[in-house]
């Protein structure tokens, strides 16, 4: 919070996935050069109990799956990211992490409402529709 208030930081914004999407059940994604295929985040928002959210950020179509291959020395079986590229039938949604530090609760909203209002990336589901706007209310 000290870092935060001092460099008069807000609110940090990163990718939530970092990939695309793969196939459920899988081979996971490898880590490349130590960066992992979720977001850097994730952990320590939680340990700290620090307010996040997530906002949708656009669509992939095209995506590798991952898949096993025998280690060198042949005792097992490790994740590689896949070279051949497939077209998903529907477009998966990819995110942004809206996050702060314990109390940013307001300022995390706030932000990721802004985005999401600026952007227009939330296509609602056809079953659902648009979210509706209530009508303001004079008793306050």
């Amino acid at each position: 919070m000290k870092v935060m208030y001092e460099n008069k930081i807000d609110v940090f914004v990163n990718p939530e996935q970092t990939t695309p999407p793969y196939l459920l059940g899988g081979a996971l994604e490898p880590e490349v050069n130590g960066r992992g295929t979720q977001s850097c985040c994730q952990r320590f928002t939680a340990l700290l109990g620090s307010p996040e959210a997530d906002v949708p950020a656009g669509y992939v179509t095209p995506t590798y799956d991952p898949k096993y291959v025998l280690s060198p020395d042949k005792t097992d079986y490790i994740a590689v990211t896949g070279d051949v590229a497939s077209k998903l039938p529907y477009p998966m949604p990819i995110s942004l992490m809206f996050w702060g530090g314990p109390g940013t609760d307001s300022d995390i909203i706030k932000a990721a409402s802004a985005y999401e209002a600026a952007t227009h990336h939330r296509v609602p589901p056809p079953m659902f529709g648009p979210l509706k706007v209530p009508p303001e209310s004079s008793a306050r």
